[in-house]
């Protein structure tokens, strides 16, 4: 396994910006409604009510209508006034659900060009575009994934302790039989029931995962074999089987069942390695940015 290991999502960290245009730390400030009752943390992705950012009110699992403009940025910090006898603004790496102050501010990173990692998170499978809008195990994309769209999973609470978001990435749900959870490629386009809001622009290689084991059938221009272990292998990883690479879509553990993308052939007994990568850069889809859109919010 690489180092380090990715424990969980973290929210989305700015990188850079397109074009490979260097991150320089500037923010703008936002004001927070007096006693906003969601707490805010270092990394979430906020958008803007009546003037004041919010934590976004994206699904994963909503119409793109609803979506549209919902995000203005990643949340970075807050400024807010001191109970005496602490006087003067303190900053924080988060805002505290329901504070009672005037003339509280957000640092959101708000440049609609930004780049940003992101923890890739699982999804269970199920029925088409039933993905869910929480859940922080990690999870994994490929090369595959490159270029397609990515779901924000936005509906984890952050941590207090830390002040960190929670908040990760997703692809669609595994819809072949699996009973491992992981992704597979979202192929819905936006605007068709589903919201992506996020592009897949690159794979993080640091922390990438590799499982080796061998294979225990013969496949023959098929796409379901089975392996000797299926221990850490997840829908969404890549394999190369026969020289041809695929993407895992479902794994069955109870019968050592592999799905993929594709027909291989292969020879029991051989060695085959799953690569996943659980961080990846992303950047906004058109449309989802509040800066983006026409009508305004």
């Amino acid at each position: 396994m690489a180092y380090p290991i990715v424990n969980g999502p973290y929210g989305l960290v700015p990188v850079n910006l397109m074009g490979g245009i260097p991150f320089a730390g500037s923010t703008r400030m936002i004001p927070i409604a007096q006693n906003y009752g969601t707490s805010m943390f270092n990394g979430d992705v906020v958008g803007l009510s009546g003037g004041n950012a919010i934590i976004t009110t994206y699904n994963a699992n909503s119409a793109s209508a609803v979506s549209a403009g919902a995000i203005v940025g990643v949340f970075l910090g807050a400024q807010y006034p001191g109970t005496p006898p602490i006087y003067g603004n303190l900053q924080g790496q988060y805002y505290p659900a329901s504070t009672n102050q005037p003339g509280m501010i957000a640092y959101v990173m708000d440049n609609p060009t930004a780049l940003y990692k992101a923890c890739v998170v699982t999804q269970a499978q199920g029925s088409a575009n039933t993905q869910a809008n929480t859940g922080t195990t990690v999870g994994y994309f490929s090369s595959r994934f490159l270029g397609t769209n990515a779901f924000l999973v936005a509906g984890n609470a952050g941590s207090t302790t830390t002040g960190n978001s929670a908040m990760g990435v997703s692809g669609g749900n595994p819809t072949v039989s699996s009973s491992v959870a992981g992704n597979i490629v979202q192929t819905v386009a936006t605007g068709s029931g589903t919201s992506p809001c996020l592009r897949v622009i690159q794979l993080v290689p640091d922390t990438a995962v590799t499982v080796g084991t061998t294979l225990s059938s013969s496949p023959s221009a098929g796409t379901t074999f089975t392996v000797a272990s299926t221990v850490g292998i997840q829908p969404g990883m890549e394999v190369v089987v026969g020289g041809v690479k695929v993407t895992v879509t479902g794994v069955v553990t109870s019968t050592s069942t592999i799905t993929v993308s594709s027909a291989v052939t292969g020879t029991s007994g051989s060695s085959v390695a799953f690569v996943g990568f659980p961080e990846v850069i992303v950047g906004w889809n058109f449309g989802f940015h509040s800066y983006l859109i026409a009508a305004g919010v």
